[in-house]
């Protein structure tokens, strides 16, 4: 039952991303294509290409330019691969903390609002690159602290980490989950 739910979920995201297919890049994605572009011909990073971004996306592009060669299909397959596994993340962690059905229709209603209302966004700029790591993050926090297997909470940091390397503005998700900690202690004592 639940491949099956990913799998309408996955078939609904990648129709909604055919017409993204056909749109230009959007000015932040052009700006990481350029920059991953000059890092990759050996220009150094905040030295010889300027930019206020953090450099995990950048990173992330130059990877990608280096293994597929550089171009605007290599970026949108990228977008594809990695936008649906963050709708995967979303979809174990909703279950996770609620039930199947609410997974379901909260990572459905997920890609209708983020791939197809909100159509000039083609999933390939840091809003939706820093999502991933932080929702795979956090169901590693949550599970290890549940299971008490602390090694997931190592690799629930790590992701973390990533994720803040891709959008500084992930400290505020890393906040709750320690202040979510605290007043789990604070409970436990009472």
């Amino acid at each position: 039952m639940n491949r099956k739910r990913i799998l309408i979920l996955l078939v609904f995201f990648l129709i909604l991303k055919i017409p993204q297919f056909l749109m230009l890049p959007d000015f932040d994605t052009g700006i990481y294509a350029t920059d991953a572009l000059m890092v990759n011909q050996g220009k150094k990073l905040y030295v010889d290409v300027w930019t206020q971004k953090p450099p995990g996306l950048i990173v992330i592009y130059a990877l990608i330019f280096l293994l597929f060669g550089p171009g605007l299909l290599s970026l949108k397959i990228l977008g594809v691969l990695y936008t649906g596994l963050t709708c995967v993340a979303l979809y174990f962690l909703v279950r996770f903390l609620f039930d199947r059905d609410t997974a379901f229709y909260s990572t459905l209603f997920f890609i209708a609002a983020a791939f197809y209302l909100v159509v000039s966004l083609d999933g390939l700029d840091s809003e939706y690159f820093f999502l991933m790591p932080v929702l795979w993050g956090s169901l590693l926090f949550l599970k290890g602290l549940q299971r008490e297997k602390y090694w997931l909470v190592f690799f629930s940091g790590l992701s973390l980490g990533i994720a803040f390397f891709i959008k500084q503005v992930v400290f505020w998700n890393i906040l709750v989950l320690v202040l979510y900690v605290i007043v789990l202690a604070f409970r436990q004592r009472r």
